[in-house]
């Protein structure tokens, strides 16, 4: 393992060293871990973002310059995507993320509230002083975390900052879960930490699987390809020439060959783009 990823694991380890020694060590109530990490968030989304703005800057690589999710009209169908511009990567990953953090704060937030309150669930009472210390000890770590990418920002390839655009993604994912099925469960179980404890651990593990080789294979699984060769499409549509393992393999086909043209050098000024 070369020095870079060592010393970007130490950091990750770090910066998850945190909440796990205020859970499982100090005592952290199930408010002020939620907190922690919403706040988490809230910086990751920011660096992630400026990341971005870095790598575009420095590689204008062409992946930037389009969307790379499917946009949908509000009847769910398939709309053509805006024309390229400089910020659409960025605008597309912040119009997800922000919204989303937003609705999550006020659920969370309407939560935090309200089960105090309620009987036996003094102790879920988030406590300002270890959310402020558990926030200040992660920004230090995310910062540094950012402070060793900017440098060689620019050797780096589209295809890393989007993994880490996906990986953020995937954070707040399993925080939503976490939210939404954790905190009403507590009113229900006789052991509402345990559901915590496996949160923290697997969000841990989520946040080192960015290191770990990514499972693509060219062949889709025989299993699945019996699977949904016998569900029928909808009404109307054509069927698949070559079943679900041909499908399999154009969509890897058309995956890689768009990696690729998000690889170019734009040519044309940033500024004087759409």
């Amino acid at each position: 393992m070369n020095l870079p990823i060592l010393t970007r694991i130490l950091v990750l380890l770090g910066l998850n060293s945190i909440p796990a020694l205020g859970w499982f060590g100090v005592g952290w109530s199930e408010g002020t871990l939620l907190a922690v990490y919403w706040c988490e968030s809230i910086m990751l989304v920011a660096l992630v973002s400026a990341r971005i703005v870095l790598h575009r800057t420095k590689t204008r690589t062409a992946g930037h310059w389009r969307v790379h999710t499917q946009l949908m009209d509000k009847h769910g169908n398939p709309v053509a995507p805006p024309k390229p511009g400089p910020n659409r990567f960025l605008a597309s990953y912040v119009g997800v993320m922000i919204p989303f953090l937003l609705v999550q704060g006020l659920v969370l937030g309407g939560l935090l509230v309200m089960l105090p309150g309620m009987d036996g669930m003094a102790d879920t009472a988030v406590n300002r002083h270890d959310v402020l210390r558990g926030v200040i000890g992660m920004a230090g770590f995310l910062v540094l975390g950012f402070l060793m990418d900017i440098p060689r920002i620019g050797e780096k390839p589209f295809a890393w900052i989007r993994t880490m655009s996906q990986h953020a993604q995937g954070r707040l994912l399993v925080f939503q879960f976490s939210i939404l099925i954790g905190l009403p469960l507590m009113s229900f179980t006789d052991q509402p930490r345990l559901f915590f404890s496996v949160f923290v651990i697997l969000k841990t593990w989520l946040d080192f699987s960015i290191y770990l080789p990514s499972l693509e294979p060219k062949e889709a699984p025989k299993w699945l390809c019996r699977l949904m060769d016998k569900i029928p499409g909808p009404a109307g549509a054509e069927t698949r020439p070559g079943g679900f393992a041909a499908f399999w393999r154009r969509d890897i086909a058309e995956q890689q060959e768009l990696a690729a043209l998000d690889e170019r050098r734009m040519e044309v000024d940033a500024e004087a783009s759409p």
